[in-house]
């Protein structure tokens, strides 16, 4: 009873420390840099191709390992929403990254955020919906979708509905990236419910660590889409919540990695535990090869006299 209290007072301040610092931190950093630097603005395409670009890259790495470690089944199913949004998320910030047109990239980057949002809150969904067959179908639509919708926009940019106007951002803009953030704290709660549950991963306590971890990545994004509807174009707030973001992938990106790398150490583990039990066997069937020679003899010559005495006819007591 006392371990189980003190496991749940553990997670309860643990989410706590969480809380504070995926969304407390974060708010108070994008208010500080709006009201500390009012008038500031950077308006440099090379440095935001820059940030979206490591972003977008981060996105992918993710997913793709994510997917691996599904596949290996070092990851539970639900997080094939995680990697679904995260490839859609990629994608579009892919393309975001390379324009310079202010209306267009705002489009891509609320889309973006619009896909990854409502994709991680279906993480909701239930898990008889997650056969092998539907998880590769989800992954395919949305990669299709994800470069149709970009290409499109780049071919049609005229056409596409005004996200910025005098610098500002329009109610449009807002609204969908409020839908995102919505979505990215849906998700937010799922992971922190999985959190307190505990359950297994490869074990308790890694399940534990990448849902914790899963948790901030998108309490972080949910944050950035509430400190976007704040920010102007370019401004220091605007940047504030791209650094949240990137902070957002580089999180789960750290964290896959040190899990391959565990699980590398594992593997290498029982590589060497299977070596060992394998020469006990070659040692052992030299040991039962050598007695087995060496008893083949004695045991041939008593086996033959007993043959004999068996054939003999003569007093069972004299023989």
């Amino acid at each position: 009873m006392g371990e189980a209290g003190n496991s749940g007072v553990n997670r309860g301040t643990m989410i706590y420390r969480t809380l504070l610092l995926s969304v407390g931190l974060p708010l108070l950093l994008g208010t500080l840099l709006v009201s500390l630097f009012p008038e500031w603005k950077l308006s440099h395409y090379p440095i935001h191709a820059m940030v979206e670009g490591v972003g977008a890259f981060a996105a992918l790495t993710i997913a793709i390992l994510m997917v691996i470690m599904i596949r290996l089944d070092h990851l539970s199913t639900h997080y094939i929403w995680a990697a679904t949004a995260l490839i859609g998320m990629g994608i579009l910030d892919g393309f975001h990254a390379i324009l310079q047109s202010d209306n267009t990239f705002v489009w891509l980057h609320s889309l973006a955020t619009l896909v990854g949002g409502t994709i991680f809150a279906a993480i909701w969904s239930p898990a008889s919906w997650r056969t092998p067959r539907r998880q590769q179908q989800l992954l395919y639509l949305v990669t299709i979708s994800s470069v149709l919708l970009s290409v499109g926009s780049l071919l049609f940019q005229e056409s596409l509905p005004l996200m910025v106007e005098n610098g500002l951002f329009t109610r449009l803009s807002k609204l969908i990236n409020f839908i995102g953030g919505f979505g990215f704290l849906l998700a937010a709660s799922y992971f922190i419910y999985q959190f307190r549950r505990g359950g297994g991963m490869r074990s308790a306590q890694e399940y534990q660590n990448g849902s914790l971890v899963f948790a901030n990545h998108c309490l972080l994004f949910g944050v950035a889409a509430v400190l976007f509807e704040s920010s102007v174009l370019w401004d220091a707030g605007w940047w504030g919540w791209h650094l949240i973001r990137l902070l957002a992938y580089l999180t789960v990106l750290v964290y896959l990695f040190i899990l391959f790398k565990e699980d590398h150490g594992r593997l290498r583990k029982q590589a060497v535990s299977l070596q060992e039990a394998n020469d006990a066997i070659h040692a052992m069937d030299g040991f039962l090869s050598t007695m087995s020679h060496k008893l083949r003899t004695p045991l041939t010559s008593i086996i033959g006299n007993s043959e004999l005495l068996a054939e003999r006819e003569s007093d069972q007591e004299q023989q």
